[in-house]
């Protein structure tokens, strides 16, 4: 399988390089963002026994949440310099506008088990240690 690692490498770098450089806007940033995607790449491929149907749509599938993963740290980390880990005590941000509509909107992006875990924080109450 380390071969076919190398294949999508070689044939799909730049296109994965490109997509990631659209989302950040920043091309050193995307380039390390793609070889994060590789290297998860070649660590599934190289399990044994799994192919998947379209290497660039599973690219891009690593891509998106290699993303996604990057723009939630940097997030945490922009809201608070002295951030030491804890999700307990962020501090709110202010929207401005009608956040209910905004929090409802991004509620229904997620998958059931982590709008579940929203839920429970903010609907009722729970620490996000439980």
């Amino acid at each position: 399988m380390e071969g076919l690692a190398e294949l999508a490498f070689r044939r799909h770098h730049a296109q994965i390089h490109r997509y990631l450089t659209r989302k950040t806007g920043d091309p050193d940033r995307a380039e390390d963002l793609a070889q994060e995607v590789f290297l998860d790449a070649t660590v599934a491929l190289s399990g044994g026994g799994f192919v998947p149907d379209s290497l660039p749509a599973w690219l891009h599938t690593i891509a998106k949440c290699r993303f996604a993963d990057d723009a939630r740290r940097r997030r945490l980390s922009l809201a608070d310099p002295a951030w030491d880990g804890s999700f307990d005590e962020l501090p709110a941000v202010d929207g401005g506008g009608d956040d209910g509509a905004v929090v409802i909107d991004a509620l229904m992006l997620l998958e059931p088990g982590e709008r579940g875990v929203i839920v429970m924080r903010l609907l009722r109450g729970y620490p996000f240690r439980e």
